[in-house]
């Protein structure tokens, strides 16, 4: 991981939306496919899109960060659209500038992404957990990955973080996480749903191993995921795991429990992550799972470190030999790293 961030600024792509995005146009948990990862460029580094530790809320008389680029997406994802659609969506429902909050205004800039009128109405609606009554807001993609994905459907959980300014110009930290449906529409990716993750309180007093994952420099969590595990919403077995990795590697998780669907997608299994037993990353040793120039040792060999950690389903973007390992389309993008104890 990179430390070349400005003083005071986080280091991550910001974008304030009502300026600079109206224009914008499951993990399985099984094995249903295997091969390599495509070649993939013009992804966010972890230096660039990750958030810091504690989860937290804070609140700063600082004037926001600045505006910055929107979230890239490589155009030889497994879908590059789907994923496009949905960042954008989260992008512009959870940043807005002084006057765009209400919500005329937000469904306008959705409708501006070629979001029908009625459907721009209900996301709006599914979205209103994201925007509270804060004059402006500015937000930042961190991490984006697949939560399911069928040849005509897909799920695809999108975190973020946002910062808040309210009346008084007082300046909160916070963010969130939503599981954004699509489904494939006289042949093309259209958002169909959007169901909106906020993040729980944290319990009190905080346990041993919560306290351990959420102040390991290591373990670098977004908002929605820190709030996960400052809730308690991972068993014990997996939070240690976390930190057994993390003696030798930095990772990047991307989901804990919310926004990932509550049933392994397209089917009726409860999913690992609603049983509180697994959790998803997106980059190791600041190097993003799906990039092409992340060598594929490095990830294998996380894997499988993984599952002497304890994994017992263990998912990435190549097939590794040996019991307990799958890949398919949804896993090109992140590795899913799942426990069958409950403690």
């Amino acid at each position: 991981m990179t430390a070349d961030r400005p003083t005071g600024l986080p280091g991550r792509r910001a974008v304030l939306l009502g300026a600079a995005a109206l224009g914008l146009t499951g993990c399985t948990e099984a094995p249903t496919e295997s091969g390599s990862s495509p070649a993939t460029r013009g992804v966010p580094s972890p230096s660039e899109s990750n958030t810091p530790t504690p989860p937290a809320t804070s609140t700063t008389a600082t004037p926001p960060p600045p505006a910055g680029r929107v979230y890239p997406i490589a155009p030889n994802e497994p879908e590059p659209v789907a994923k496009e659609k949905a960042v954008r969506l989260v992008e512009a429902t959870s940043a807005w500038a002084p006057g765009a909050l209400d919500e005329a205004a937000v469904a306008g800039r959705l409708a501006a992404q070629g979001i029908s009128a009625e459907r721009a109405a209900a996301f709006t609606a599914a979205t209103a957990p994201f925007r509270g009554g804060s004059s402006e807001a500015t937000s930042g993609v961190i991490a984006v990955q697949y939560g399911g994905l069928t040849a005509t459907s897909a799920s695809l959980l999108v975190t973020f973080e946002q910062w808040t300014r309210d009346g008084s110009g007082a300046i909160t930290r916070g963010g969130a996480g939503a599981d954004v449906r699509l489904a494939k529409e006289g042949g093309e990716w259209q958002v169909t749903e959007v169901f909106a993750a906020v993040p729980p309180p944290a319990v009190s007093p905080a346990p041993a191993l919560v306290t351990a994952v959420l102040t390991n420099s290591k373990i670098r969590l977004p908002p929605a995921a820190a709030a996960d595990i400052a809730a308690d919403n991972l068993r014990p077995r997996p939070m240690q795991a976390l930190l057994d990795l993390a003696r030798d590697y930095e990772i990047d998780v991307s989901i804990v429990f919310k926004p990932h669907p509550d049933n392994v997608f397209a089917t009726d299994r409860l999913s690992d992550h609603t049983r509180r037993r697994a959790w998803d990353i997106w980059a190791v040793n600041g190097q993003s799972v799906i990039a092409a120039s992340t060598p594929d040792a490095l990830v294998d060999g996380f894997l499988r470190d993984a599952k002497d950690a304890g994994a017992y389903n263990i998912g990435g973007p190549r097939l590794l030999s040996g019991a307990g390992f799958f890949s398919d389309r949804t896993h090109r993008d992140h590795c899913h790293i799942a426990f069958n104890r409950d403690t």
